[in-house]
């Protein structure tokens, strides 16, 4: 008789992480990476963590960690038993996407992010699915209450969801779904490796925001106010993609119908003054 005495195995550790920089982190796996130094964003993190581990999962938990200006509470779990798992259910009372997604922006002075930057084989393999709730959200330059983001994902497709969210008198919503299919190989022994199957949809709703907030609406100078419709909806098909291809190409591509309507508005504009 076998006995495996990994079925024994079992760990749980508490922890007090002291202030460390999320994007010093993000830097070594990334560097051509950075976050917007103005925005903060990535820019600090400590608190309590509760660590948990078996043969079949590793779970983390955490009553209050912060995270530059909000305080994260909640738990993910990453499951071992049937493949590669995923799920998690996470609290932050603020929750900047703006400085979030400019937190992956190419640093000029690093080599752009290209296909082969991404983690394909993890983002093929990981299945299952998430929630992100949020006391304040900020999207766009657009301010929300009480948002939640949903996450799903499985066999390399992954969907991000931005139920509607109430901003200054009117609501906001968005959606995007990422595919990072495998490319059949192509036969012939000179060929070399396929790139992976890129494609992505993207769905971004306002209906009835103050266009003040809006950060495409507005710049310095020049200001828009009034009740402002907005739908932008983007879509790149899947297509085989070289591993040295740029990531900012992989979006641009994309073709985006835009409609919009704004109600009685006001435009303040102010010209430069001569010196």
């Amino acid at each position: 008789t076998f006995f495996d005495v990994t079925e024994l195995f079992r760990m749980e550790a508490k922890l007090t992480l002291g202030k460390f920089s999320p994007r010093a982190v993000l830097n070594t796996y990334w560097p051509g990476t950075k976050a917007t130094e103005h925005k903060g964003a990535l820019h600090t993190a400590h608190g309590p963590l509760l660590l948990k581990a078996d043969v079949d999962q590793l779970v983390f938990e955490t009553p209050g960690f912060t995270l530059d200006n909000s305080t994260i509470s909640g738990r993910a779990r990453m499951g071992f038993d049937k493949g590669t798992g995923l799920d998690f259910d996470v609290a932050a009372s603020h929750l900047d996407a703006d400085a979030l997604i400019a937190a992956f922006n190419s640093n000029p002075a690093s080599p752009a992010l290209v296909v082969a930057s991404l983690p394909l084989e993890y983002l093929r393999a990981v299945k299952g699915a998430g929630r992100v709730s949020a006391g304040t959200m900020k999207l766009a330059g657009v301010a929300g209450q009480n948002a939640q983001v949903d996450w799903q994902g499985g066999a390399g497709e992954h969907r991000l969801l931005l139920k509607p969210v109430k901003a200054q008198g009117g609501t906001i919503s968005a959606e995007l779904t990422a595919s990072f299919a495998e490319a059949a190989r192509d036969p012939r022994p000179l060929a070399g490796a396929a790139g992976p199957l890129l494609g992505w949809t993207g769905l971004l709703v306002m209906d009835d925001v103050d266009a003040r907030q809006v950060s495409w609406v507005n710049r310095p100078g020049f200001t828009t106010s009034g009740p402002l419709d907005l739908r932008i909806k983007a879509s790149a098909p899947k297509t085989a993609t070289a591993p040295t291809v740029k990531l900012s190409h992989v979006v641009r591509r994309a073709v985006a119908d835009v409609q919009a309507s704004m109600g009685a508005c006001t435009l303040d504009w102010a010209a430069e003054k001569s010196p």
